[in-house]
């Protein structure tokens, strides 16, 4: 995270309503861009300033663990949404997750720019939203009536 120190003094107290309104995207079958643009998405459509970054996450404690490319999104607040660390480095407490403040996750580094992305068409979106097990299940369970 560049230049912005944190507005809020709980490290991992979000606001509910911006829980509530990234909750059903949070296990969507994307990767950090894909979330990223169905964040950006929701915010945009709730109102809530943000930017979209792209970068770099690194360990403080071991320089070469981290992802790059990462997408993940900032708020004015100093608040960090990033929903996706944790598919590449690992479902580890220690690993950043959720929404939080740059605090919370201490040991790890955010290096990025913003990044402007247009507008998604909602038929888009809904193809993101889209488990393909899901998708799979409903072809076998068919299959198997046929048979």
């Amino acid at each position: 995270m560049q230049g912005m120190p944190p507005k809020t003094s709980a490290p991992n107290q979000a606001p509910e309503n911006l829980i509530q309104i990234l909750s059903d995207i949070v296990d969507a079958p994307v990767e950090c861009d894909g979330f990223a643009r169905l964040a950006h998405s929701r915010l945009t459509s709730a109102g809530i300033d943000h930017r979209v970054m792209r970068g770099v996450l690194v360990s403080c404690d071991n320089p070469n663990r981290g992802i790059s490319p990462h997408f993940w999104l900032e708020l004015d607040s100093g608040l960090v949404i990033d929903y996706r660390a944790r598919m590449w480095l690992g479902p580890h407490q220690e690993v950043p997750h959720g929404v939080f403040t740059p605090d919370a996750f201490s040991h790890w580094r955010y290096e990025g720019e913003e990044v402007l992305i247009g507008e998604t068409p909602e038929w888009v979106l809904e193809i993101l939203m889209i488990n393909p097990r899901d998708y799979l299940d409903d072809q076998d369970s068919a299959h198997a009536r046929k048979s």
